[in-house]
């Protein structure tokens, strides 16, 4: 039996277990709102402190993390990823526990005031579009290569641990969990 409740936020169904799944379109986020930086070769730029999801990577994630909180706004954490050419992947998170987070890529958001995740900002859904490795860059028109990189992060409530789940077509889904504003062991067990 499917319960479909109707939520400001959009539209939820309980799935068997009792789980909800949002069926809230993902915020995309593609190539022409790209950020560069060294010109891009063939090589991931993946480090021992970056979560990898297949094609891709959330830089510095698995580092201890600032989690930086406004007079009246809740906190945000700056985690760019970088995705290598191909089909669209989608991250969704779903908090753990009391911790509350959403995703932070939608760059519009950035310049209001008292954003809250209580109150519906930031995205439980985000997917990013590669571009083309031939995509000529914007500074100096050379080919950005196979990595696309997104400026954002997290809106962060409470901090503590997530669930991130990455999927795309022809890509098994992955999920893991994620420390936002704690220790990364908390979030392994």
């Amino acid at each position: 039996m499917l319960l479909a409740l109707t939520a400001a936020s959009g539209f939820a169904a309980a799935a068997p277990g009792g789980s909800f799944v949002s069926e809230e379109a993902p915020f995309d986020r593609t190539c022409p709102t790209r950020v560069e930086g060294p010109a891009g070769g063939p090589q991931a730029p993946y480090g021992r402190r970056d979560v990898r999801f297949g094609r891709l990577i959330f830089i510095g994630l698995d580092r201890p993390q600032r989690w930086r909180q406004r007079r009246g706004a809740d906190g945000t954490m700056k985690i760019p990823v970088v995705l290598r050419e191909g089909t669209a992947v989608t991250v969704t998170i779903r908090p753990i526990g009391r911790t509350r987070a959403r995703l932070d890529f939608d760059r519009e958001e950035w310049t209001r005031t008292g954003r809250r995740v209580a109150g519906g900002d930031g995205q439980r859904a985000v997917r990013f579009h590669a571009c083309p490795a031939n995509t000529p860059r914007f500074s100096d028109g050379r080919p950005i290569g196979p990595w696309t990189g997104y400026n954002g992060g997290f809106l962060v409530d409470r901090p503590g641990c997530v669930r991130l789940t990455v999927s795309a077509e022809a890509m098994p889904t992955m999920r893991r969990r994620a420390a936002l504003g704690v220790p990364v062991s908390r979030c392994r067990r």
